[in-house]
């Protein structure tokens, strides 16, 4: 018997005994305590492999995935069952049906353009290996160096993406790395960009990640070529990262599902061989509550193949006197309880916020509420649907 919410909660807070807002049990807990680390090189691999047609799951509408701009039928009131923390939200659940992905889409405010904090860091990445492509759609960004006149070394695009996702610094600050990969784009021009791919007009996204860039005029140079593909451009990111859960479940099932899509659903210049190392490095994220919940359920060893990309936010915002946390996570694999094995993915945007006053407090009490709510997602998809 699968324990209710409420002890779900409380089995989960219990864990954060010991912890607080500069660390906490989930959100800190590292790609390297992952039992995953072994799949992700597999990650591209699995998720451009040709998949079977099944019956569709779970009743409701489905609708192929929609065009680049076209914003899907949503039910903006499905996720009624979320905890009240659950400020704004975002699921995704596809299924492979007459060589398209056919899906549907939830959501609870999932429209409304708000502050993610670093969860928005994968935009930027994503940005640069479709205009790297565009420019040279044959050259594998990973071949490219990121370079800085200013700085003696030069960095390959995998490092410089799985230090912003993994928290791991080996080279620099998630955020500084960020601010530099954001210099590539006039701030009208990647919040345009944005736009175009997920239909949504309302969104903002001209701001910076809080400390100065690592690299100060970022250039993505080939090498093998001796030729500069982009420069950074002269006007810096002052204002707003107001993006909307919609937005970033939008984008991240671009990315994931890309090989799959047809063209007029891409992102336009994504090359399967710049594709394959932004997928690895989405792997390494330090939150891992995909993990934590499959684990709850007892799920993990009756999955095969699986493939999970995320990226979380948190911060505590003065304007709001609250703290907040944004997860955005995408999971595909393989659930072998059933005969044949029948595919199960999704994605799915949360953010979450609580006020106490103490912010040590409310992020131990944001931690587990993003891990509960999290499992909840979870034991309906994968239990009950």
């Amino acid at each position: 018997m699968l324990p209710d919410r409420e002890t779900l909660f409380q089995a989960y807070l219990s864990q954060e005994t010991g912890y607080d807002a500069d660390r906490l049990a989930v959100l800190d807990r590292g790609f390297a305590n992952s039992p995953y680390q072994a799949d992700l090189p597999a990650y591209p691999d699995r998720l451009a492999a040709p998949i079977p047609a099944s019956d569709l799951p779970t009743p409701g509408q489905w609708h192929p995935y929609p065009d680049r701009g076209q914003r899907p039928i949503l039910n903006d009131e499905a996720l009624g069952f979320l905890h009240p923390d659950i400020q704004q939200a975002c699921l995704c659940i596809g299924t492979w049906q007459q060589q398209t992905w056919q899906t549907q889409w939830w959501g609870r405010q999932a429209l409304t353009p708000v502050e993610f904090w670093s969860a928005t860091k994968i935009i930027p990445l994503i940005y640069l290996v479709a205009q790297a492509n565009t420019q040279a759609p044959e050259t594998p960004i990973d071949t490219c160096l990121i370079r800085d006149g200013e700085h003696p070394q030069a960095y390959r695009f995998q490092e410089l993406a799985t230090d912003v996702i993994s928290y791991q610094q080996q080279i620099a600050t998630s955020n500084a790395i960020a601010h530099s990969l954001k210099l590539f784009a006039t701030p009208t021009a990647l919040e345009t960009w944005l736009k175009q791919l997920t239909g949504n007009a309302n969104l903002r996204f001209q701001g910076r990640y809080g400390e100065p860039p690592f690299l100060r005029l970022p250039e993505l140079y080939d090498p093998q070529r001796d030729r500069v593909l982009l420069r950074a451009e002269a006007e810096e990111h002052r204002g707003e990262n107001a993006v909307s859960a919609y937005d970033l479940t939008r984008i991240l099932t671009m990315m994931a599902w890309h090989p799959l899509l047809p063209p007029n659903a891409q992102i336009p210049g994504i090359q399967a061989h710049s594709w394959s190392p932004l997928i690895t490095a989405l792997g390494t994220d330090s939150a891992r509550y995909v993990d934590l919940a499959l684990a709850t359920l007892d799920l993990t060893p009756r999955l095969r193949s699986p493939v999970i990309l995320s990226k979380m936010g948190f911060g505590r915002s003065n304007i709001r006197d609250r703290s907040e946390l944004s997860y955005t996570a995408f999971g595909h694999w393989l659930d072998t309880r059933e005969r044949p094995a029948r595919l199960r993915t999704f994605c799915v945007t949360l953010l979450a916020a609580h006020v106490c006053h103490d912010p040590h407090e409310e992020a131990r009490i944001l931690d587990a509420r993003m891990a509960t709510e999290v499992t909840e997602i979870l034991r309906w998809l994968m239990v009950l649907a």
